[in-house]
């Protein structure tokens, strides 16, 4: 189905009656304005005159460029883990310290997660604090930020991360913990 992963799993949320109507009206190329009247309203200037087609075609493809699919495959097998730098609480300790930094997320790549961070969509930790960002994760979450773009109204809850509009566009930030030399340190009998 062309409604699956990171949209929200629209398909795949609604029973079988109202999903056979579903299909009729992708078959039928029905407008989105009929179709999804509220998504289409809050995005109206986005999707004039768009069909539902065309809206599940844009997902498709976005999923196909993005190789989406395989990035969630890796997300969640052993040999593509984030690598850990420091045990969790560790992390949390530096980040209830301030001894991080909120950065972009291409400038997270390589860089220690002070939060764990995940979409719902699954729902489950993609990077954990204290593991580096990079790989598949940073990938994955790279995708979600051109579909938060692309495709306005299905969007997905994004915890850990920070959604912020620069120039026009919607970027992803998240929180990583600051180089060793750039954080302070605890004065002596000074406690969290």
């Amino acid at each position: 189905m062309l409604f699956t992963s990171f949209s929200g799993s629209l398909v795949s949320r609604i029973p079988g009656a109202v999903q056979v109507r579903f299909e009729k009206l992708l078959e039928s190329d029905a407008p989105l304005a009929e179709v999804l009247p509220s998504i289409y309203k809050q995005h109206e200037e986005r999707y004039a005159g768009y069909t539902l087609r065309q809206l599940c075609q844009e997902m498709h493809d976005l999923y196909a460029r993005h190789n989406v699919k395989q990035l969630q495959k890796e997300m969640f097998r052993k040999e593509h883990f984030p690598r850990v730098s420091m045990n969790p609480q560790e992390a949390n300790y530096a980040y209830l310290r301030g001894e991080v930094e909120l950065v972009r997320l291409p400038d997270a790549e390589g860089r220690i997660a002070a939060e764990g961070a995940l979409p719902y969509p699954p729902g489950v930790l993609c990077v954990v604090p204290g593991e580096i960002w990079g790989g598949a994760v940073l990938r994955y979450f790279s995708a979600l930020e051109e579909g938060i773009n692309l495709l306005p109204g299905f969007a997905p809850e994004l915890q850990g991360v920070y959604i912020e509009e620069h120039d026009g566009r919607k970027q992803v930030w998240c929180y990583v913990i600051k180089p060793r030399d750039a954080q302070s340190t605890l004065l002596k009998g000074e406690k969290l």
